[in-house]
């Protein structure tokens, strides 16, 4: 079996209990998917673009599954990497797509995906513009 490195970077204000949870949530979905945890290094609060660049290679891929304001995001398109992120509040998942918009300067290559389907940017806008 390969070997691969996995970083989760979890926001700075869950520890304990709730850190403990994330890991052990992390854990269970790469054994569910067949792969094997060997190692859990805990690194503590860093700056975001720095773990990134030193811990993972070019094009690599970064999980974040609190995506909250979309800053990981952001810090994978400055050093090169993939960024895979999960936020479930939607007023949140809007912040982040709308920062990393203007972040790029526009929004033809976003998309979102919600329940399976995949969604571009361009029409989510058009979505909530719909609902106000």
């Amino acid at each position: 079996m390969r070997s691969y490195e996995l970083i989760c970077i979890v926001h700075p204000q869950v520890d304990g209990e709730a850190l403990t949870a994330v890991i052990e949530t992390v854990k269970g979905l790469v054994e569910r998917n067949g792969g094997k945890v060997t190692d859990v290094e805990p690194w503590g609060l860093r700056r975001l673009a720095y773990p990134i660049r030193n811990s993972s290679q070019a094009n690599g891929i970064v999980l974040d599954t609190f995506g909250g304001s979309g800053s990981t995001l952001i810090a994978c398109e400055q050093t090169d990497r993939i960024c895979c992120m999960m936020e479930l509040d939607e007023k949140y998942a809007s912040v982040i797509l709308r920062r990393y918009a203007e972040f790029k300067g526009n929004d033809e290559d976003i998309t979102c995906e919600r329940g399976g389907k995949t969604f571009a940017y361009a029409d989510l806008v058009k979505e909530v513009a719909g609902r106000g």
